[in-house]
């Protein structure tokens, strides 16, 4: 006769990773894949991971009156640091009735700029001869963005209607 029984068992794995890769990016990568992590030891027991679940959601970001230019990768990392550090803030007030909800990264996943010159800004400009008055285009930038993060079930979250919300909200903090 087979038997049955469940028991919660505390495991400790140590990843080793290239330094390039943020330990917060190695972590959602592991948590997207604990699906498939069962163990079978001498065909006796079985173990599945229940633990913390990964979460993202995808998002569209207007930045008004910026350059007329797409952002480089330096001002990318910026951006997607200092988006992270905001949404980091703002969830940790509600993270604990949430299932412990943390942001783990953010990344901009496209840029597409938007050029509108006729509603530009006079600004001096440097030339050889002097200050020359120059018009300066004004665009805006639309960004979508992906943002991951990770909770502790059994609580259900609606994790794009937060990270929408928190934007939303605090869109001249951000």
């Amino acid at each position: 006769a087979k038997s049955t029984s469940c028991a919660t068992v505390k495991t400790m794995m140590s990843f080793e990773h290239d330094a390039t890769l943020s330990s917060e990016r190695v972590t959602y990568e592991f948590l997207r894949r604990e699906g498939s992590l069962v163990i079978d030891i001498e065909g006796k027991y079985y173990f599945t991971y229940i633990g913390v679940q990964a979460i993202e959601a995808q998002t569209e970001i207007i930045l008004e009156g910026v350059p007329a230019n797409e952002m480089g990768n330096d001002e990318l990392a910026v951006f997607e640091s200092a988006t992270r550090q905001f949404l980091s803030n703002a969830i940790r007030p509600i993270s604990e009735i949430n299932g412990g909800v943390r942001i783990l990264t953010v990344k901009v996943k496209q840029q597409n700029l938007k050029e509108s010159p006729q509603t530009g800004s006079r600004q001096m400009i440097p030339s050889a001869g002097g200050l020359v008055r120059g018009l300066q285009e004004s665009s805006s930038i639309s960004l979508t963005i992906l943002v991951t993060g990770a909770f502790q079930p059994p609580a259900e979250i609606d994790f794009l209607f937060l990270i929408k919300d928190f934007i939303d909200k605090e869109e001249e903090a951000l």
